[in-house]
């Protein structure tokens, strides 16, 4: 009667699904024990801006992370963490832990400014500030 016809390629999606496999991903989801055992020593994320005695008392303490896991305190590599970078590097795993005194709170175990990503904390051992 005195209708138009509607254009219907307007309101067909343009981006279909692709049937191509994407690229796998980058990241390696094996639990982070297990890399360490594979590779075969510990990688320890250290501030490089640390004084000397404080230094020691962090490599003493990534010397018995190697111990345990390897039963040889020797079965560890230092790794140099810049303050502003160190958990980007913990993300990346190029360090395994951070031996850094690192303050634990709630926003770096839920999600890291710096790496939108959670991570797990051990239970206290160095305290800053105290009276």
């Amino acid at each position: 009667t005195g209708t138009t016809p509607t254009d219907v390629t307007a309101t067909i999606p343009t981006d279909v699904p692709s049937m191509t496999p994407s690229s796998p991903p980058s990241f390696d989801p094996a639990p982070t024990l297990e890399i360490v055992r594979t590779r075969g020593h510990v990688r320890c994320g250290l501030h490089e801006s640390r004084e000397e005695d404080f230094q020691q008392s962090f490599l003493d303490l990534c010397r018995a992370v190697a111990a345990v896991i390897f039963g040889n305190p020797e079965s560890y590599e230092r790794v140099p963490t810049k303050v502003t970078t160190r958990f980007q590097q913990l993300h990346r795993r190029e360090v395994d832990l951070l031996v850094c005194g690192d303050t634990h709170n709630i926003e770096r175990e839920v999600m890291e400014g710096n790496t939108d990503a959670g991570f797990t904390f051990s239970s206290p051992y160095y305290y800053d500030g105290m009276a």
